[in-house]
């Protein structure tokens, strides 16, 4: 299985490639504008994950089966080594990459996610979009409306509508919705069995927002057994999604974190 990829950048920078991984319903298309500058030192890969964006849909979602996919995308790509920058589930899939496979990980940022199991629901926005029967809508803006009731937010809405695909005339989800929906628990979690007494030793810049509550002053002790060099780094004026709320300021972050 391979995960569909965009590169940006040049091929002869002396700088370690950065691979970037998006989050939950996310694509790398989200990450497009970020890596286009994020480019202009270094080769950038952003990557789909998989039963995400134009990735294969595959019938397993757990962060084993994920890390293993950033493993084998790096592999064909060439990439002995790479930084990381992982988002919400990309974070948590990146964590679980530098700790099973340290040696494909030069660094690590991740993005408003801590390694912990969460309480956080998606099954509302899941059931407003199983409840759209696709094949009595002919257009996004039906779509759309028929996602309201079930995504009042009109920002989340416009996010969850990116994952919408006309092809052939037809409107499908890009999201591979029932496996999503089978392994919520995993992805809501952490595979603490799975890394137990593992450590990556490598750079990591814990970067949450401020008026996020994913990442609490609890998860300290966590992280720190996970990752002994980890840096947390606070954003003001950003919720969960810090690369739509403070772009500018992310970017200078990541640019030192990765200098």
């Amino acid at each position: 299985m391979a995960l569909y990829f965009q590169e940006f950048g040049e091929t002869d920078s002396p700088a370690a490639p950065l691979v970037i991984v998006h989050g939950l319903f996310g694509s790398s298309v989200n990450w497009r504008a970020m890596a286009r500058k994020l480019a202009e030192k270094r080769k950038v890969y952003t990557v789909d994950m998989r039963n995400h964006g134009k990735s294969p849909h595959m019938d397993i979602m757990s962060y084993e089966a994920m890390a293993m996919d950033l493993v084998r995308f790096m592999d064909s790509a060439g990439l002995k080594q790479a930084d990381i920058v992982g988002h919400s589930m990309g974070g948590k899939a990146s964590m679980v990459a530098a700790l099973l496979y340290p040696e494909h990980v030069k660094s690590l940022a991740v993005l408003d996610i801590a390694p912990v199991t969460y309480t956080h629901s998606y099954s509302e926005m899941l059931n407003a979009m199983l409840a759209v029967d696709m094949t009595k809508c002919s257009s996004r803006s039906q779509v759309e409306s028929k996602l309201k009731k079930g995504i009042p937010d009109d920002s989340t809405r416009l996010f969850i509508m990116q994952n919408v695909l006309a092809a052939d005339g037809e409107l499908t989800w890009r999201l591979n919705l029932p496996v999503l929906i089978e392994y919520m628990d995993d992805i809501i979690g952490f595979p603490a069995a799975l890394v137990e007494a593992r450590q990556y030793e490598g750079k990591v810049a814990m970067i949450y927002g401020k008026n996020s509550d994913y990442v609490k002053a609890s998860a300290g002790p966590v992280v720190r057994d996970y990752f002994p060099e980890s840096e947390f780094i606070s954003v003001e004026d950003a919720g969960h999604w810090i690369h739509v709320d403070q772009p500018e300021y992310l970017l200078e972050l990541l640019q030192n974190h990765l200098n």
